[in-house]
């Protein structure tokens, strides 16, 4: 029987950084790096809060940033094992748009790439409330909304903007397009990081 034990070096060890480990990366959402506020809008830590004990949200919560060229962010640094691409998995609380409108948009960009904005809403074409989407986060008390990244072998920058309003972050886990993850209802333990 052979026991792989994974073991790092403290002097090399950056402090907020988020290290891979059993082919994933799991960041609880108040876990990040930094914050950059926009005309006095940013994203403050909630807890208690949610199925982890915290998330992040923007306030003011009316503030909607889709037109604005400029958007609050937080950012998460991480080590991934190998280039190439990985899914990326945000965990956000159950959707509750502020409009009547089927959207409630994210933003996101990895290593400085262009943003990439994305609607949590699945079927736009619909009216969100009572919706099945509606009826699965609600029952189920979580949303997840997945894309596919491209990361590079070793450090990489995560950015995760604040688009719409009442989006709440719970977490975020990625993982090799190349691997599955075993299932499970809200992802694998968070990964190692030194504060």
């Amino acid at each position: 029987m052979v026991i792989t034990v994974r073991a790092w070096n403290p002097e090399t060890i950056e402090p907020h950084v988020f290290y891979e480990t059993e082919n994933y990366i799991a960041m609880e959402a108040s876990h990040f790096q930094r914050r950059v506020n926009v005309s006095g809008s940013g994203f403050e830590i909630l807890t208690p809060y949610g199925r982890t004990g915290s998330g992040i949200k923007v306030f003011p919560v009316t503030e909607d940033f889709l037109a604005s060229r400029e958007k609050p962010y937080v950012e998460y640094h991480f080590v991934a094992e190998q280039d190439g691409e990985y899914q990326i998995d945000f965990y956000m609380a159950a959707t509750t748009p502020v409009v009547y409108e089927s959207r409630q948009y994210i933003g996101y960009d990895i290593n400085a790439s262009s943003m990439q904005i994305v609607n949590t809403v699945e079927n736009d074409e619909i009216p969100f409330f009572l919706s099945p989407q509606w009826r699965k986060e609600a029952f189920e008390q979580i949303k997840i909304t997945s894309a596919v990244i491209t990361c590079k072998k070793g450090k990489n920058t995560l950015r995760f903007y604040g688009v719409s309003p009442a989006v709440i972050l719970e977490r975020i886990v990625l993982h090799s397009t190349q691997r599955e993850l075993p299932p499970s209802y809200l992802g694998p333990k968070e990964s190692f990081f030194a504060e």
